[in-house]
Formats: C-alpha cells, structure tokens, sequence
C-alpha cells in the first residue's frame, strides 16, 4: 500500500501541474510515466508478478527513479509513433 502510494500521489501531483504548463517535453515525461505505471500495475497483478521475489518493491524503486529529476530514467526511453 506504502509502495502504491509512493509511486501514485506525487506523480499524480506533478501530472496535475503539467497540464497547466505549455512544456511538451514535460507533457511527454509524465505520459511515459503513466505509460509505465500502467504496465508494471499490470505484471504485479499477473502471475509473473507474484513469481519475480520482491517485484512490487523493485517496481516501486523503479517508477521513482523514473521522477526524480536527478535521475531522469523516463526522458532516456524514447517512442516513436
């Protein structure tokens, strides 16, 4: 619930202050995020989720290194349409 929470309130926070701003790049960052998110809530719930050892902590581990700015995972994954 703690993992859930660390990985869902500030992003949720920061998205909702992104959608007031005219930054695309940042517009584009919060949308991998959600992207990714989505994806990894998903493998948690699979079978392969509850088989990986310790998934949901390094889940969360890894959606907060996809936030913090000094870290900045997200802007290295590009996708093209």
């Amino acid at each position: 619930m703690l993992r859930n929470a660390v990985a869902f309130v500030y992003p949720a926070y920061a998205s909702l202050n992104c959608i007031k701003t005219t930054k695309s790049e940042e517009h584009i960052m919060w949308m991998t995020y959600w992207i990714l998110f989505a994806s990894t809530a998903i493998v948690e719930c699979s079978t392969l989720g509850r088989v990986i050892p310790f998934f949901s902590v390094i889940r969360c581990v890894f959606l907060v290194m996809c936030y913090l700015p000094s870290v900045n995972v997200v802007t290295g994954m590009q996708f093209d349409a």
